[in-house]
């Protein structure tokens, strides 16, 4: 696949978005519009880049904790648990969003008012 690359997993051949080589215009076609699209590989490559810039700097351990809110599909959940993720959440709503996929129990903060 030839094209500009952008962060190495967004592609832009030929007047196309691609991102983990797929391309957004054919998804959109397949799948309907609006659709969300999230790149495996990025994800995958963020939560590793935290660990690594935190344990570099950081004495003790490091654990990484997306908020829920903001990983909210079970599939990026699934990811960021494959990844050795942990989540930080604040509601009972998230908390069973964590419980879906699971996730090591040591590694969920609960913050907020409940």
């Amino acid at each position: 696949m030839r094209g500009p690359r952008l962060r190495r997993t967004v592609l832009l051949p030929e007047s196309h978005l691609y991102t983990d080589e797929l391309d957004t215009v054919d998804l959109a076609t397949r799948f309907d519009t609006p659709l969300f699209v999230l790149s495996e590989t990025q994800l995958r490559r963020n939560v590793r880049r935290f660990r690594a810039a935190f344990a570099a700097e950081w004495e003790g351990p490091v654990d990484v904790m997306p908020a829920s809110k903001a990983n909210a599909t079970l599939t990026s959940r699934r990811i960021l648990s494959n990844e050795g993720a942990g989540s930080d959440l604040c509601s009972l709503g998230e908390l069973e969003g964590v419980l879906s996929p699971p996730v090591d129990r040591s590694l969920v903060s609960f913050n907020g008012r409940g």
